[in-house]
This record gives C-alpha cells, structure tokens and sequence, in this order.
C-alpha cells in the first residue's frame, strides 16, 4: 500500500475524512455494528464512515510514527494530558500503564516512549517488524508477550523493573498469557489477560488506565488511575472487580466512539483489510 505523498499528516487525515463520507458502507463493518452494537439506519451508515476513517487514519498514524522522518509531524498531532500523578506514583515505586486496543495502532505506546521514565512494554511485534530505532531506546525494554520464549520469565522480570521503580507499559484486553477472564459484552466474548492486574495485586503497585484516543482528527493521550480493589477480596474476587472495572472503560469508547475501534480490523482477512483501505491510496498521489 502507497504511501501519501506530498502532504503532512493532519492535511492526509482531513482528505481521508472526506474520502470516508463518499465511500459505500462496507458489509462487514455494517453488519458489526447491527449486531454488536445494536444501530439501525440512518446513525448506522455515519457509524461506518467513522469506523472506517478511525482504521485508515490509524494506519497512517502508527506508520508515521514509526519512520523517522515522518515521526515528529505524527507526534504533533498528539495531545498529551498531564502525567503528574504517574510522575507522583512513579517517585514512590513502579507504575503500571494499563493500555488498551483502542484509538490509533500502537501511539499510546509512542506517546509514552517520548517521555523519559525506565520503561518496560509488553507488546507484540511480526518477527523483524520493529523499527530498528526503537530497538536502540536506551531507556526502553520491549517484551513480547505471545513469544513463547519469553512467556516462562516475563513476569519475573517485570516484577523485578517493577520494583525498581520501574514503569511497564501493555495491554490487559488480550487473551494472551496462562490465565485469563472472558467477558460476554456487546454480544461477543472478550478475553482479558491476568498478567497486569496480578503484578499489581501481588506488588500493589498502582494502575492508570492509559488510552491514546481520536478527537477532532487529532489524538488525546491520557493516563488516569484504576482503583485497586479491596485487599480482603480472594484472589478471583479481586480479579474480576479489577477487570469489571477496566472493561467499564473500553466498554464506554466502545459504544460511543466508532473512530477508536481499531479491533475491528480482525473481522478482515489480510487480504480483506487491504482491499478495504484502498481508497486511502490516493491521497497525494494524483
């Protein structure tokens, strides 16, 4: 898939917006949002132009920020909210950033690499994928979560970057890891891994909930905290009231906001995904 070439990124994102309202609702977006969401004509068609806008723009923004040259005109677009009380929680021990997939592919994670905190993140990158800048960071440790050969002491270390006043980054609504809840909502089952949320237990070390959000064509990134449950909770009780409180947060963006549903690129094959982008091609190129 091409490139846009020819303009900034906040220009390409406006054109796309345009490009979004002429395009046909596709089926499978359509038919998502009948079922799971329960929408009906005429709120369902501007739904789809959004969702199809958020997936698009999204996969221009985590490619921007990954090539060097184009980074600094994707972080531009980022506003960032205030970090202070991580900054306070941080000074008193390690941090938990509680990410989710929502918003722009992989820019809560960019937004957070900007700042200069020892930083561990979780994420999941194809075999040779990652930009070979990233893997330089001085102050980043990246660790793979569905890689097998890590999965055996991927807690271990992070408790031990945990406890030294660490903060680790990753995302908890995935159904990776050995243990995991599902939740039935908007008519499907989500997996949340225990990963996170048993550092936190085990460390009590404090949480935010960290989601980099569209907003008027621009992204929101912002950290707020996740109350800990009560300590005298079993440790399935515990469990469940931290996870019904972090899904209560994705479950909001969800119904509200199709631009942020980046999940939504897995009802595609990979073929299927790339057809559907197509019209983003275009732009700059004519």
């Amino acid at each position: 898939m091409n490139e846009p070439v020819g303009h900034n990124l906040g220009a390409t994102l406006l054109e796309l917006e345009s490009i979004s309202r002429k395009l046909p609702p596709d089926p499978a977006l359509r038919a998502w949002g009948e079922r799971h969401l329960e929408l009906a004509k005429p709120g369902l068609d501007d739904w789809c132009a959004r969702a199809w806008w958020g997936m698009a723009a999204g996969e221009l923004m985590a490619r921007s920020l990954e090539n060097p040259s184009r980074r600094d005109d994707a972080l531009s677009l980022v506003d960032v909210s205030s970090f202070d009380e991580v900054e306070m929680a941080r000074h008193a021990g390690g941090v938990i950033l509680a990410a989710a997939h929502l918003g722009p592919r992989k820019t809560a994670m960019h937004g957070v690499l900007e700042e200069s905190w020892p930083l561990m993140v979780w994420t999941h990158y194809a075999p040779q994928a990652m930009p070979a800048w990233m893997k330089d960071l001085p102050h980043v440790r990246f660790l793979d979560p569905m890689d097998l050969s890590t999965a055996n002491f991927i807690l271990g270390r992070s408790a031990l970057h945990l406890r030294n006043g660490g903060i680790l980054f990753g995302a908890p609504d995935v159904g990776s890891g050995a243990r995991r809840i599902t939740r039935r909502k908007f008519g499907a089952d989500w997996q949340f891994s225990l990963g996170l949320p048993a550092l936190a237990r085990r460390l009590e070390t404090p949480v935010f909930f960290t989601t980099a959000l569209w907003k008027d064509r621009r992204v929101l990134l912002t950290a707020t905290g996740l109350e800990a449950p009560p300590r005298g909770l079993s440790e399935d009780e515990w469990f469940q009231a931290w996870v019904d409180d972090y899904s209560a947060r994705t479950d909001s963006v969800i119904a509200s906001s199709p631009e942020n549903l980046r999940f939504l690129r897995w009802i595609f094959s990979p073929d299927d995904f790339k057809r559907l982008l197509e019209p983003m091609e275009s732009i700059g190129t004519a």
